[in-house]
C-alpha cells in the first residue's frame, strides 16, 4: 500500500515538523496506539498500532489508520525525507537531520550549534511513559532549533 495522504502537508522547517510531531502524538488515542521507537506505523494482531515519533505524523497530520502498516517510504513528495530526518531528531543526530531535511550539509558555524543541542532523553521508548518523557525533552530544543534555522537562513 502506498500512502499518499496530503504528503506534502508536512511543515518546511524542521522545527516545526518536530513541533507538529510532538502535537499530534500528545493527541493520539491510547487505546488505539501504543509508541515503540523500533516500528514507525505498525498494527499489532493483539493490540494497538505500535507508532514511533515519525508515525505520529503518519497517524494524524497525514491520516493514516492505525489498521494501515507504513514506514516513510510509502510517502509521496518530500514527506519521506522529511519523516527520515525526524527519525534523526529523536535520536539526537541534529546535523544528520538536518542533512537529510534539506538535503544539503549545515556550515561549519551552523553544524557546530546543531552538535551542541541536547540530546533527547528516552529516544529508546516503550509505551507511553517513557514516550512522554521523550516528547518533553525533544520540546526543549524547539526554540534553540528555530533560531539555528533562521540564522541559517541568513547565512
Amino acid at each position: 500500500m502506498t500512502a499518499t495522504n496530503h504528503p506534502d502537508s508536512l511543515p518546511d522547517t524542521m522545527s516545526d515538523l518536530l513541533a507538529a510531531a510532538i502535537n499530534d502524538a500528545r493527541s493520539l488515542d491510547p487505546s488505539k496506539y501504543q509508541p515503540s521507537c523500533y516500528e514507525w506505523h505498525t498494527p499489532s494482531d493483539d493490540g494497538p498500532c505500535e507508532i514511533c515519533l515519525a508515525g505520529s505524523l503518519m497517524a494524524v497530520t497525514l491520516h493514516t489508520s492505525p489498521d494501515i502498516s507504513v514506514t516513510p517510504l510509502a510517502f509521496t513528495g518530500s514527506a519521506t525525507r522529511k519523516l527520515e530526518s525526524l527519525n534523526s531528531m529523536r535520536f539526537g543526530e541534529w546535523i544528520i537531520a538536518y542533512k537529510t531535511f534539506y538535503m544539503h550539509f549545515p556550515n561549519l558555524l551552523i553544524g557546530k550549534r546543531l552538535f551542541y543541542l541536547p540530546q533527547p532523553k528516552h529516544s529508546n521508548f516503550s509505551g507511553w511513559v517513557e514516550f512522554r518523557k521523550h516528547l518533553e525533552s525533544l520540546e526543549l530544543v524547539i526554540d534553540d532549533l528555530r533560531s539555528i534555522e533562521r540564522d541559517a537562513k541568513h547565512a
